[in-house]
């Protein structure tokens, strides 16, 4: 009985010392992520204009529904996100009646981006407009050209939002 009583005092004294080596362990590393701590002034801008690209669709979507386009003298792109870019710098674009507004200046310094690379359904028909910290997605489902979807990300290094590299 003693034996008993002896090994298991050495099996706690074992244990206690495990838990006090590991503990130490825990407190020796450092928890800061490697992950960039994102500008609060460049958090605030994209949600700024965030706003005003959604209302820029929600006016565009009005503007295809109710105007005849084959009537107006325009230059039609291919995508819309290259249509809103040479709309906002001439006169004759599709949309330039409506980028004309004092409400899309914020926005003025958008340009076309690059393609998303994910074969996800949702960015199959997609386009991006870029600036320098910021990247908007429109995207649109082929059953119905005037329903889009919006997609945006700061970006830091990479040129793509990382919720584009899952498939």
């Amino acid at each position: 009985m003693l034996f008993f009583y002896v090994g298991l005092g050495f099996a706690m004294y074992t244990a206690t010392l495990g838990i006090f080596e590991m503990s130490l362990a825990i407190s020796k590393q450092r928890f800061m992520s490697n992950t960039n701590i994102l500008n609060p002034q460049d958090i605030n801008t994209k949600k700024n204009n965030d706003k005003v690209f959604l209302s820029l669709i929600e006016s565009l979507k009005d503007f295809n529904s109710s105007s005849d386009l084959d009537d107006l003298e325009i230059n039609l792109q291919d995508d819309i996100c290259l249509d809103i870019s040479y709309s906002m710098l001439n006169e004759n674009g599709k949309y330039s009646s409506i980028l004309n507004s004092p409400d899309y200046t914020d926005i003025s310094s958008y340009n076309p981006g690059i393609k998303s690379y994910s074969t996800h359904s949702k960015f199959i028909n997609s386009c991006s407009l870029v600036n320098n910290f910021h990247r908007v997605i429109i995207s649109y489902d082929n059953s119905n050209i005037d329903e889009y979807s919006y997609y945006s990300c700061i970006i830091d290094m990479d040129p793509i939002c990382r919720f584009e590299l899952v498939d």
